[in-house]
């Protein structure tokens, strides 16, 4: 039995991998993994790695990640209904539930997890929910693993869509937030380059403020609003152009799709 398989190795998958290896969780020895492309089958084991079929790495493993998209877990289970399980099974994917894992696996340990792009760089956050099939010692094994993409949070299985704005799509988001005030600097005649390096670590700087600081954020955005300055005249406009009902538009739509996907993943046969 090896400790790890992994299931998927696109963005998040490849972070988990190296996220492990990078921290000295594991060993190359410790990992099975299950990869379709042939390309990156030969990458993978020139790095020492093992690559097997997919009945292998399935039962052969005692962690088992699924790192697929929601949309591919249908054509997944059916691959992998003839096969047998006992260790525990993750899934990193929106929308897939504990109650749909066990749909599939009833006496099978579940974890699920949300975690987000910064674990690429070791910043990620996870959060994670388990069901009553796993041991604390499993599940803290598990915890380790996404530890080392940066902070792991134990959270209510049922917060699971709520949070997915503010976690797994919040880069997202961010991007969407420094591109269009990127594009309106560039408008103004700022370098793009310039533009970039300033929006970036100040945001960088802000959250790192919020994070450090033990006062309310609403305190902190204060802070900045001079009466009759410049920040409040953009805060102005943001509240006159709708920003606080397009965040707010921007969660529930997020939420409501990863809840319109748990749906769709627990009412299939």
């Amino acid at each position: 039995m090896k400790k790890l398989g992994i299931i998927g190795l696109g963005k998040m998958g490849d972070a988990i991998l190296q996220g492990v290896m990078k921290k000295n969780l594991l060993k190359t020895d410790d990992i099975l993994l299950y990869v379709r492309n042939p390309q990156k089958v030969t990458m993978y084991e020139a790095s020492g790695f093992s690559c097997a079929d997919l009945q292998t790495v399935f039962e052969q493993t005692s962690i088992l990640i699924l790192a697929i998209k929601p949309q591919n877990f249908p054509d997944f289970f059916q691959s992998v209904a003839s096969f047998s399980r006992t260790g525990v099974v993750v899934s990193i994917a929106a929308g897939i539930s504990l109650r749909c894992l066990n749909q599939q696996w009833a006496s099978v340990p579940c974890v699920r997890v949300m975690p987000n792009t910064p674990a690429m760089i070791g910043k990620g956050v996870s959060a994670i929910s388990r069901n009553g099939n796993v041991k604390d010692a499993d599940y803290k094994d598990v915890k380790s693993i996404f530890e080392t993409l940066g902070s792991c949070v134990d959270v209510e299985e049922k917060w699971m869509d709520a949070i997915v704005p503010l976690n797994g799509s919040m880069p997202a988001f961010l991007d969407r937030f420094v591109l269009d005030f990127m594009d309106a600097a560039v408008a103004r005649g700022i370098p793009e380059t310039l533009a970039r390096a300033l929006v970036v670590d100040s945001i960088a700087g802000a959250c790192s403020l919020i994070q450090k600081s033990d006062r309310p954020v609403s305190d902190l955005l204060r802070d900045v609003c001079s009466p009759k300055g410049t920040t409040l005249a953009g805060i102005e406009a943001m509240d006159a152009h709708g920003f606080r009902g397009a965040v707010k538009a921007c969660y529930e739509a997020c939420a409501t799709r990863s809840e319109e996907l748990r749906t769709q993943a627990e009412s299939r046969p």
